[in-house]
């Protein structure tokens, strides 16, 4: 997931891994940790991959930019069906999230679509087993907190299929 966050980071703009650990931490807090025993080595990988290259414009610090490779990387990572733990497919989705305006709009209803259905079915879930008066209430705050995620997405996807719509749209008047 860090993998995904940096690409995403850096095909935003180079820049170098001191303030690409800043901008992971300040966006991506609440979703990765990004600690600089992480970030280094992963920059290492990444340019070893190809994926991303040093740029000179940085000073005394190696600024990193990402490759066409790179680019078509992410894109995979962002698209492709993970098979995650809930907590992790939590993070991975809101991870996709915050770039997932440089997806095309198909592309990032699907990623919503997936999400959607992931959170009706855990809605679903049964807590029988939870029987003590904290255990119920924690119920509560889980089928709330789901409840409210499910209302946000239905509202990005609604302006992502008026954003499909009018793209068709756009599309016949060109005909």
């Amino acid at each position: 997931m860090l993998e995904l966050a940096a690409l995403g980071a850096l095909l935003r703009e180079p820049m170098h891994g001191y303030a690409l650990r800043e901008w992971l931490e300040h966006y991506m807090g609440t979703a990765l940790s990004a600690n600089f025993g992480a970030i280094y080595p992963l920059l290492r990988r990444l340019t070893e991959r190809g994926l991303i290259r040093r740029s000179g414009s940085g000073g005394r610090r190696t600024v990193y930019e990402i490759t066409d490779a790179g680019r078509e990387y992410w894109l995979e990572l962002m698209t492709e069906e993970a098979n995650d733990s809930w907590v992790n497919a939590q993070a991975r989705f809101m991870t996709r999230m915050w770039f997932s305006d440089r997806l095309a709009p198909a592309q990032r209803r699907q990623l919503i679509m997936s999400r959607i259905a992931a959170l009706r079915e855990r809605m679903n879930y049964s807590f029988d087993k939870a029987t003590e008066h904290v255990q119920q209430s924690m119920r509560g705050y889980v089928q709330r907190k789901l409840a409210l995620e499910l209302d946000w997405l239905e509202e990005l996807l609604a302006e992502t299929d008026a954003q499909l719509e009018a793209e068709g749209k756009g599309e016949q008047d060109e005909q």
